[in-house]
């Protein structure tokens, strides 16, 4: 009787544990440091910069919030980009946006670690989408 009952429990510690360890619901990780310090990071971690354009006004930013939160794209995102927003209300950041070409939100910002646009997109993505633009931004910084 007693075997079992320890059985009973290491089973449950090992699942417990598990718990723990199992990332299920990662999301893309947006930091909010200073774009020095975004620099600073993807340098560091030798990863491009993903810049997500966005705007408190837009019905479409708002659907895409339900995209980001996608756990899917959080691990390929993390695992492969430093990633951060930029608000159409904060004019520094809206000034860079547009010198990037981005015209309209949502827009997504792929730049290298110097800070050159590799890739841009613009309009709603689906995770599928965002997944794909991700890709086509890890193919073109291979090339430079």
């Amino acid at each position: 009787m007693r075997k079992n009952w320890f059985l009973v429990a290491a089973f449950g510690a090992i699942l417990l544990l598990q718990s723990f360890i199992v990332k299920s619901d990662e999301k893309i990780n947006f930091r909010d440091e200073t774009w020095n310090d975004i620099s600073k990071v993807a340098k560091a971690e030798e990863k491009i910069i993903f810049v997500m354009v966005t705007a408190g006004w837009c019905p479409i930013c708002k659907r895409m919030e339900k995209v980001l939160d996608d756990t899917q794209l959080g691990e390929f995102y993390n695992q492969n980009f430093v990633s951060t927003r930029f608000y159409d209300n904060n004019t520094m950041q809206k000034l860079r946006a547009e010198n990037w070409g981005v015209a309209k939100v949502p827009a997504m910002v792929f730049l290298d670690k110097k800070r050159n646009v590799i890739h841009k997109a613009q309009g709603y993505k689906d995770p599928a989408a965002m997944l794909a633009e991700a890709k086509t931004a890890l193919e073109k910084a291979k090339k430079e």
